[in-house]
This record gives C-alpha cells, structure tokens and sequence, in this order.
C-alpha cells in the first residue's frame, strides 16, 4: 500500500464523518478569521485616525476603557497649558449618537485652542465658529450616508443643527464624525463644565529625552489623567488592548475546539482500523511511517475545514461590516500576513488532533492488532 494512499483513502471511506469534521473545523477557523479581520480593522481605524488628528499627546481620565467613556473637568485644560514644554492644549467632547436607525457617528465637540480644527480640510463651507455657534461640520462619510448638504439641518440628540461645512474624505472615524464648538455639544449633552479628553502638545523643537521629561511632568502633576502618546496610541489605549485580549482568548477556544473535533474522529479511525494497522506493521512500515500517515490525515482534515472555514469567515466578514453602524467605523484588514495566520493555524490543528490518536496507534503490538476483530 502505498503511504500516501492509507490517510487519504480514509478521509473518502467515510465522507460523512469526514464532512462534519471539516465542518466543525471550519467553524473554530471562521470565528478565527472575522476575529483577526475585526481587531486588525479597529485598530488601522484607530491609528488613521490618531494620525488624521496629529495628536502628540491624549490626556483622559484615568482608568477609563477607553476615550469616549472618560470624563474629566475642563478647568483641568489651563492648568496643563501652564506645564513647561506644553505648547497647545485643546478640550474634547466625544460621544456616539445615533442619528437614524442603523446610521451612527462620533459627534465631536472641539474647544476654539483645539490643534485639531486645524487638520480639518473641507470640501464645502466653512468650521463652525462664532459666526455659526450651532453650526456642525459633517464628515464625508456621515454627508453621503445622510444625503446632507450645505444648508440642510441635522438632527442630533432631538435638537436641529445646520450644516454649515462637510469635509473632505479622511480616514474613517473622521468621515464619520460630526463637528461643532465644545460649548455646544456640552450643552447639548448636558455635561457643561466637563470634557472627555485634552489634545495636548508638546514643543516639536524638544530633543526626545525632553519630550519624555514633559510627559514624565504631566504625569506627576496629574495622576488621574492617562497620558496617551501619539507615536504609539495602540500600545497605550486600554480598550485596544481589552479589545486584544477577549479575541485572544475566543480565538483560542476555536482553535482548541477544532482540535479536539480532529482528535475524537483521528481516534475513531484508528479504533477501527486496527487490524489493517497490524498488517502494515507485520508488512514492515515502522512506527516513523505509521506517525506520519496518521498525521497526514489529521492535515489532510484540517486543510479542508481551513479551506471551508477561510471562505466562510471572509464571507461573514464581509457581511458583518456592510452592516452601517459597523462600516462607519471599521473596515476589515485582510492581509497575506491574515491567510499566512489560517494556513499556520491549520497545521497546528492538524498536528496537534492527530498526535494522540498516532501515540495510540504506535502503542499497538502487531500480533494484537492482527487479531483484533
């Protein structure tokens, strides 16, 4: 018998088995895939969007997940402007809204020092301003879903607010954002007197061992702020990392479940292939060729679910993010370094559901399997 042919030939002997172990692969390789699409869009949106703004350095309250959900006081803005080294400091007002069903935004409301109105490029009108206090600026994104033009009125949190700008395309969450003055939004919100976050920066003439001393300063002058650096905003934002972590963990759990989906029908087909086993054997094949033909059918099963579970979860992907509310503010980063992680984790799940079930074929006496009926 040829070596190739004794794994193979059982894959095909029992399609149905077969079917619903590729299957159930295919299911733990699929949540992997939309799990890495996700994190990976999140955090490009992220990152585009820190560097959209030019943030140096983000100051939010401390323990807070994550920017939106801090709230710290907005006096706290000039006492930061008064830190040697700092050069601007601007308050931010983040909050989601909902503005129709299935359309969402990030509504922004920026105080008049903030750097970030300056990054703004429109492609129409003008920034709200003094001349236009309850004007809103609308990002591309949110314009196009809406059918805004200038002039038009938007409704926010119950309230009409005329569109006075629309900007141009930018990177995701800022097309999907929705501008106005702080004082604004806090009044609307009803948080006056409070802020989510300051854009703070430093002087750019600073040598970066000055540039750490600034930031070693704020710190110490305000411990219950969180200090979030531009350069590296994925590696300081608690909800990045929260975020990580959870898809780590599931991702696992898939990857154990395919695993021992593999191992339990590995293990069956040497149950009942002992016999034939024995032959092979008494026939000559060492225990080097019975390990590896065992474990080439556990890849052999692992390649299919993969192959299964790699379209369905890039179809599933797809159609999770055409849904608005997450189109607005992920797009899905599938990448070769992504199909190199699903070929990498069905080798693993191949070899690891397959080792077991070859330790038991290898433990078996010649003699004993030929005369197992």
């Amino acid at each position: 018998m040829r070596f190739v042919s004794f794994p193979l030939r059982n894959v095909v002997r029992r399609p149905a088995r077969s079917l619903l172990t590729g299957l159930g692969a295919a299911a733990a390789i699929g949540a992997f895939v939309v799990l890495v699409g996700l994190t990976r869009g999140f955090e490009r949106s992220w990152l585009d969007q820190v560097e959209a703004y030019g943030v140096d350095l983000l100051a939010s309250q401390g323990g807070s997940l994550d920017v939106l959900s801090s709230t710290v006081p907005e006096h706290l803005g000039e006492e930061l402007r008064r830190v040697p080294g700092v050069t601007a400091v601007g308050a931010d007002m983040g909050h989601l809204v909902i503005l129709e069903p299935g359309k969402a935004a990030v509504l922004a409301g920026l105080d008049a020092h903030n750097p970030v109105w300056k990054r703004l490029k429109l492609a129409a009108g003008v920034l709200p301003g003094p001349a236009q206090p309850d004007g809103v600026a609308l990002g591309s994104g949110v314009a196009e879903a809406l059918g805004k033009k200038l002039g038009d009125t938007i409704r926010i949190v119950g309230k009409d607010f005329p569109v006075v700008g629309i900007l141009q395309p930018a990177a995701r969450v800022q097309g999907n954002s929705i501008f106005m003055l702080l004082p604004t939004a806090q009044k609307l919100l009803g948080r006056e007197g409070r802020v989510t976050a300051f854009s703070v920066r430093r002087d750019p003439r600073l040598s970066p061992e000055e540039r750490a001393e600034v930031l070693a300063r704020l710190t110490r002058a305000f411990p219950n702020l969180t200090f979030h650096q531009g350069e590296d905003p994925a590696a300081s934002n608690e909800m990045l990392w929260a975020f990580r972590a959870i898809v780590a963990s599931t991702s696992l759990v898939a990857i154990l479940v395919a695993i021992v989906v593999i191992l339990n029908t590995l293990l069956m087909s040497v149950v009942e292939r002992t016999r034939e086993i024995g032959v092979l054997r008494a026939l000559g094949w060492g225990p080097a060729r019975v390990l590896a033909a065992i474990v080439l059918e556990g890849l052999a099963l692992a390649s299919v679910g993969s192959l299964l579970g790699a379209l369905g979860g890039f179809a599933a992907l797809g159609a999770l993010t055409s849904a608005p509310v997450v189109r607005s503010f992920v797009a899905p980063v599938l990448d070769a370094r992504a199909v190199g992680e699903v070929v990498a984790v069905a080798v693993v799940v191949g070899v690891l559901g397959s080792l077991y079930p070859a330790w038991r074929a290898l433990r078996m006496d010649p003699v004993e399997a030929l005369r197992y009926e």
